[in-house]
Order: C-alpha cells, then sequence, then structure tokens
C-alpha cells in the first residue's frame, strides 16, 4: 500500500474545471525535491484494505403543547380581537458513546487478510472524472466503492465483534421552554383625503422561560492512535449541568392600506419580530473534540471543547415593507414592493483557554 513515504496534491486552474493529480513519494525529502515520485498511482487488489470501523448515533424527540384563547368584538367600520396562549416545547437529545472498533488500523496492516477474507468482492472501481464525456482532465480519476452497511457487516464478522450502537451514552440533553403570550389588534375603516384607508395596529407580549439539562459522561484521556490519529475515550463517570434562562418581549405591528384609485392600492407595513436560537445552541454542558492534525508543527489544531449557551436572546429584527399595486383587470395586478429586515443580533463565538475536565494533549 502507498502508506509512509509522503503525498503531495497539485491542481490546475487554467481552464475549465480544476484538475487535480496527487504524486505518492518513498520519502519526504524526495517530496520536497520532487524526485522519484509516482503521479496518479492506481489502487489495485492487495493494496486495499480497512483501517477503524467507527459507529456512532443520535436519537432527537420534540413534543409541542398549545393551548390558546381568542376573542373577538366588531363593530362599525372595524373590528377588535385579543388572545392568550401557552406553548410548552421539550426537546430530548440522546448521543450515544462512539463504538470503536480496530480492524487494520490507521497504517492498514492486515491489507492481505482482508483480500483474503473477502474485502475486494463488496468493493466496485469506479472512474469519478470520467463520468464527464465532455470534460478534458489530467488528473486522478479512479477509486473504489461500496456499500457502508455491508461492508461492516463484513468487518464484524471477520474481526469478531458485534455490530451495535455503544450502550454508553456521551450526552443525554433536554431543553425546556414555556412560553406565555398575549395580544391585541385593532382593525379600522377609513377615509383619508376622500380616499378608503385601512389600519391595523396590534401589539403582542411573549414571555419565554428555558430549562436546559444535560448528562455527560466525562471524558478521561485523549488517544493518541497513530500519526495525526487521536481518540477522545470517555469514563463511566456522569456530570450533570443545568442552566436556566428567561426573555420577554413587547412585539408591535402596523398595516396601512390606501386606495390611491379603484385600480391603485398602497401598502405599508411595519412590525418587530424575534426568532428563538437553533434548539442546538441551547444545550447546556462543555463537549471534549480531539486534535484534528499534528499538534507539533500546527498549534491550531490542538484539541478543543464546545460549549452552547442556553441564555441566549432570541434573533430580534425590525421588517418595514412598501408596496405600490396597479390592479389592471379582474385577476390581474402589477406590484412593486420595497422591504427591508433589521437584525441587530446574531448567534456568533467567542475563544478562550481553560481547563476541561482535566484532559491534556497527549
Amino acid at each position: 500500500p502507498h502508506c509512509g513515504g509522503a503525498w503531495a496534491q497539485e491542481y490546475w486552474f487554467n481552464n475549465g474545471l480544476p484538475i487535480s493529480a496527487p504524486t505518492w513519494y518513498t520519502s519526504v525529502g524526495n517530496a520536497v525535491s520532487n524526485t522519484n515520485g509516482v503521479s496518479n498511482p492506481g489502487f489495485v487488489a492487495g493494496e486495499i484494505g480497512s483501517q477503524v470501523l467507527r459507529v456512532n448515533a443520535q436519537t432527537q424527540v420534540s413534543e409541542i403543547k398549545q393551548a390558546r384563547v381568542d376573542g373577538e368584538w366588531d363593530f362599525d367600520n372595524g373590528r377588535f380581537q385579543f388572545g392568550v396562549g401557552t406553548t410548552n416545547n421539550s426537546t430530548h437529545r440522546v448521543q450515544s458513546a462512539e463504538a470503536y472498533h480496530t480492524l487494520g488500523d490507521w497504517s492498514v496492516a492486515n491489507v492481505g487478510g482482508d483480500t483474503a477474507n473477502g474485502l475486494m468482492d463488496l468493493l466496485t472501481p469506479i472512474d469519478i472524472v470520467g463520468m464527464f464525456s465532455d470534460y478534458s482532465y489530467g488528473g486522478a480519476n479512479g477509486t473504489w466503492r461500496g456499500d457502508a452497511g455491508k461492508i461492516a457487516q463484513w468487518a464484524a464478522q471477520h474481526y469478531g465483534f458485534d455490530l451495535a450502537v455503544s450502550p454508553q451514552n456521551s450526552a443525554d440533553n433536554r431543553v425546556e421552554e414555556k412560553t406565555r403570550s398575549a395580544f391585541a389588534q385593532l382593525d379600522l375603516d377609513g377615509q383619508l383625503g376622500g380616499m378608503a384607508v385601512k389600519t391595523r395596529v396590534g401589539l403582542r407580549f411573549e414571555k419565554t422561560d428555558v430549562v436546559s439539562t444535560s448528562i455527560i459522561a466525562i471524558p478521561e484521556s485523549i488517544e493518541w492512535q497513530a500519526n495525526n490519529d487521536f481518540r477522545v475515550v470517555l469514563s463511566d463517570d456522569l456530570q450533570p449541568f443545568t442552566e436556566r434562562a428567561s426573555y420577554s418581549y413587547v412585539l408591535p405591528n402596523l398595516d396601512f392600506s390606501i386606495d390611491f384609485t379603484d385600480a391603485l392600492k398602497g401598502r405599508a407595513s411595519f412590525g418587530k419580530t424575534i426568532a428563538r436560537a437553533p434548539i442546538g445552541n441551547l444545550y447546556a454542558g462543555p463537549g471534549a473534540q480531539q486534535p484534528s492534525g499534528s499538534i507539533l508543527t500546527d498549534p491550531s489544531t490542538r484539541a478543543s471543547g464546545s460549549a452552547q449557551n442556553p441564555a441566549l436572546r432570541p434573533l430580534e429584527s425590525d421588517n418595514l415593507d412598501l408596496a405600490l399595486e396597479w390592479y389592471f383587470g379582474d385577476a390581474s395586478y402589477v406590484s412593486v414592493t420595497f422591504w427591508n429586515k433589521s437584525v441587530d443580533n446574531f448567534v456568533g463565538n467567542t475563544v478562550q483557554q481553560e481547563s476541561l475536565y482535566g484532559l491534556t494533549d497527549p
């Protein structure tokens, strides 16, 4: 197999789609001097083997319970609407710990055994770039593909393990949101300078309480497996996290329309709206990630972690719409519309250095 040594990748952007070509060298020195390289080496039977098999699983269940009572009072030239409501939103996510199985390992050390046990019977050679008949290429074009499920079953049979989701959970997350709301809205029909107008003025109040709870399997170490391959090893110890937050908003809206003529109508609307941050940003408790590359040559690849923020405020926007409509037939009209949506806050990330579960780089 073309393991060890060094690989170089070149791209050409001269015409049309870019062309790439990998070159394999027997050593890093040869790669630097561009000598003794093999361009576009093909992978054939006897050079293909397994590395590792990882099984990950996640389930998520969301439940919404709502209740609402509305009322309306009609009067001459208008109406008054009002209502109250409550919404309970519950999201439960469970992430299984990774089920990790070593096959030929990262060095592809069991090519002979994999071939003898029928791995190649599950793979089909394909010509990726050659699928585009109108594209002139000069780079690598061959690879292999197979059914991941069948290959996993083959690995379980020949390497002797149960193909299943890990019974251990890495994280059990719950987010409970309780929102209480009330609104009032007034519609009025009238005249302005002899032209018919319609006006709608409304106000909505919302208050939301958030409780985010997580149970996380504490990482005990970061395991260095090969080259730049690392893995976070979880312990059997669990740590709970709970965070609470609340927010409330008053949201006004105004809609206005005027009939300049029987065929020409103008509209103007203004309103304030909110949108809750994505549920994935509301989970409590930090998670740890392994290094993404060589920690000796590139500090940016060091192990990291991430934590969400259940106290995130909703995205808040001011919305303005202006329209002019010309009705030139019973079922036809032309409309020119201007709209502007101004959002003041966004979900962002900050970076800070701190100890996480006592983990250190291997």
